[in-house]
């Protein structure tokens, strides 16, 4: 049932549902002006990397991304503090979250790709 192929269509339709709900003007406060549909997504997707790296390699890839994203969120921390001398919340956290969702996608691409192999 959690075949890569049924994970796409899920991930789709989920996708669909929360353009439609943007688009017809019933968005949750959620889906504010900064938080996009994209973002969201990024929880379901993690479900996919668990479920793809535990059938191809017996091991979740999970507890090791999440181990690079908090040194990844530590180091953008003392070099925002140190660069520009403050630390705004907001744009820090945007920022980090956008960029988790370019390394959780892309790690979603590559197990993707390693099942055809």
């Amino acid at each position: 049932m959690f075949q890569w192929y049924w994970q796409l269509v899920y991930l789709c339709l989920l996708w669909l549902i929360f353009k439609f709900w943007k688009k017809m003007k019933l968005r949750p406060r959620i889906f504010s002006g900064r938080i996009k549909p994209f973002d969201v997504l990024a929880f379901f997707v993690l479900l996919g990397i668990h479920q793809l790296s535990s059938a191809r390699f017996q091991i979740s890839l999970l507890p090791f991304i999440f181990l690079g994203m908090a040194v990844l969120g530590i180091a953008m921390s003392l070099g925002y503090a140190l660069v520009e001398r403050q630390l705004v919340y907001r744009t820090f956290i945007l920022r980090y979250w956008r960029f988790f969702d370019i390394v959780i996608y892309g790690a979603y691409g590559v197990l993707l790709i390693l099942q055809f192999l």
